[in-house]
């Protein structure tokens, strides 16, 4: 018999051939193994770094809500602020006038009362 190993083989060249054959089936199971810890350990990474940067968009995303919020409450306060002033120099304006002279300026009293809520030159 021949020292190489060939189909039908038997003997010592059959047994080298399967170790040999072992060896390579272990050698590529640890490779694959190792790409596959590999590719594993880069998802977990992935997900940890996605997770953070989720946090992160979140964490801004609220900050700037709160801004936003901050901004519109001033903006309302100070509307409110000149709406009431307007209101009170509007009511000193009326003070002490008589009811036929409060009747002639009903549209102009409804105009600076409902402001934007009624067209200009309503029905009387």
């Amino acid at each position: 018999m021949s020292e190489t190993a060939s189909p039908g083989t038997t003997g010592p060249a059959a047994i080298e051939e399967l170790r040999r054959l072992k060896q390579v089936e272990s050698e590529w199971e640890t490779k694959l193994a190792s790409v596959k810890a590999e590719g594993e350990a880069a998802i977990a990474r992935l997900k940890t770094s996605s997770e953070e940067a989720l946090r992160s968009a979140r964490a801004e995303v609220e900050k700037e809500r709160e801004a936003t919020l901050r901004r519109a409450r001033a903006l309302a306060e100070r509307e409110a602020e000149t709406l009431v002033a307007e209101g009170r120099r509007a009511s000193e304006a009326l003070k002490g006038l008589l009811p036929k002279e409060l009747e002639e300026r009903r549209e102009e009293l409804l105009s600076a009362v409902l402001g934007g809520f009624r067209p200009k030159g309503g029905t009387k």
